[in-house]
């Protein structure tokens, strides 16, 4: 990269319609004669000492140090200090960013933990739900989650966000029985099923 900029400089309009005068000035002539090119030689030497130096040399040097001492590219992180006059000290203090994650749970289920987490920036938290026999639960807010089961786990927190549990009713099904003549059937009145339960029914032995 250093190479490119050095390269890039060296064909600038500002430098690059220098080189013929220049050129000329050092060999005393305006056109090279074919018998006399060699006196070129150390001109284009001295040419490509002076590239090498300040494109590469430089170059790579400023890239070091920029790696070595981060400080150098991000002054943002710099603090000046007034003029010392006495012994004094420089304290830092450190602060860990933390934001709020509320979690809520509405009726015929429950959310654990219920209290609200602080999560450090970046990190995830994770709640665990529980419906109420005959209730499913569905899991949405600000905050984004993924889940197994009924385990659930928040994206990467990057700011004040919810967990919110709803637990809706699962499909009810009527079961309607019925016997033809001669025979019964029990139970032998409607009755209702949530959904994945099953039923059974007797027959008298005759």
């Amino acid at each position: 990269m250093a190479f490119g900029a050095g390269l890039i400089s060296f064909l600038s309009p500002c430098v690059l319609p220098l080189v013929p005068g220049y050129l000329s000035f050092v060999t005393g002539e305006r056109a090279v004669p074919q018998a006399e090119r060699r006196r070129l030689l150390p001109v284009l030497a001295f040419i490509l000492g002076f590239t090498v130096v300040f494109t590469v040399l430089f170059g790579f040097t400023a890239s070091a140090l920029s790696r070595a001492w981060p400080d150098l590219r991000e002054p943002s992180h710099r603090h000046p200090i007034a003029p010392i006059a006495a012994d004094c000290t420089v304290e830092a203090t450190f602060t860990l960013i933390t934001f709020t994650v509320t979690p809520s749970a509405s009726a015929n289920g429950s959310i654990s933990p219920s209290s609200p987490q602080l999560v450090p920036l970046g990190q995830t938290a994770s709640f665990d739900v529980a419906p109420d026999f005959g209730f499913e639960a569905t899991v949405g807010g600000t905050c984004g989650v993924t889940h197994t089961g009924l385990h659930y786990t928040t994206r990467a927190i990057t700011a004040d966000c919810t967990v919110v549990a709803t637990f809706p009713a699962l499909p009810r099904y009527t079961v309607t029985p019925s016997a033809s003549a001669h025979g019964s059937l029990t139970p032998n009145l409607p009755f209702v099923l949530i959904a994945g339960q099953s039923a059974s029914a007797s027959l008298p032995v005759t």
